[in-house]
């Protein structure tokens, strides 16, 4: 008989750590087609190189072998990427844009399902393994997650037109939710408004992972 998939069950979403993450672009001209493309394309991979990196933090949290480690990495950095992005879009605010995107611990249980080692898997019913997982959901999760997008942003501040300036920590209303925000300003304006509805439904199609976009 086959052996059914394991269970990556760490409790209500209300003992388990989450990121909001902001992306605003402040805009001083019309705001062209690249310059949408490009915020969608920085939500995209800053929401996924966070996601990535904590999944990687649980990795080495479990206490697992440096070779299924190595393994679980390269089949972050060769596999075919999952979409829609593995986080929650919560709100599009129009004019300067602003995008806001919610991952829960489970973005991390998303990833680890998709690449995690097999060996990995055959063992994650060991009770040692369950509470490890548990204690790094309630109470790591997402703790270095201001250093991995300040590392993102050194390797890929530009995104078509616009370019990521900073990112900074926000006061968060919980003390389980860590808020940062990633400003994105304008680098080269080309004579598209952002007023024309087709331009802005593709825009909020791809936010949504609903089509693809050009890397």
């Amino acid at each position: 008989m086959p052996q059914s998939s394991p269970r990556f069950s760490t409790g209500s979403s209300s003992e388990s750590r989450a990121a909001r993450l902001l992306f605003s672009l402040k805009t001083k001209e019309k705001t062209s087609t690249s310059d949408l493309l490009g915020l969608v394309q920085c939500v995209d991979e800053f929401t996924r190189a966070l996601v990535e990196g904590e999944a990687l933090d649980l990795l080495t949290e479990l206490e697992l072998p440096q070779t299924l480690r190595l393994e679980t990495l390269r089949r972050l950095s060769q596999g075919a990427r999952p979409t829609p992005t593995p986080g929650e879009l919560v709100r599009v605010e129009r004019g300067s844009w602003n995008v806001e995107v919610l991952l829960p611990t489970a973005a991390l249980v998303f990833i680890l399902k998709q690449y995690i080692h097999p060996t990995v898997q055959q063992a994650w019913n060991e009770s040692r393994l369950r509470e490890r997982l548990v204690e790094f959901m309630r109470e790591k999760a997402f703790g270095g997650a201001r250093r991995k997008l300040e590392e993102k942003a050194i390797q890929a501040p530009r995104h078509g037109t616009v370019e990521v300036v900073a990112v900074e920590e926000r006061a968060s209303p919980s003390q389980s939710e860590t808020v940062l925000e990633v400003r994105l300003e304008q680098r080269n304006i080309m004579a598209v408004r952002s007023s024309d509805p087709q331009l802005i439904d593709e825009f909020l199609r791809k936010l949504r992972g609903e089509e693809p976009f050009d890397r």
